[in-house]
């Protein structure tokens, strides 16, 4: 069976969604009670569904930045 290589722009959008998740949700993949890992894991799809909705806009270069 051959698999189809993933669009990569996704893979890096869904791995920084994954990285900027909630810290509880990530560690929480591995705790032993079910109900835990399964609301982990819909914190984690969520994260993952909001940052491919919503993609992060890059800056513009020809921007000039503001001194706050």
């Amino acid at each position: 069976m051959s698999r189809v290589a993933p669009n990569s722009a996704l893979v890096s959008t869904a791995m920084d969604a994954i990285a900027t998740a909630p810290g509880w949700a990530r560690v929480g993949l591995t705790f032993g009670n079910e109900r835990l890992r399964e609301a982990a894991l819909a914190e984690l799809a969520t994260a993952v569904a909001e940052r491919l909705e919503n993609p992060e806009v890059p800056p513009d270069p020809n921007q000039l930045r503001l001194a706050l």
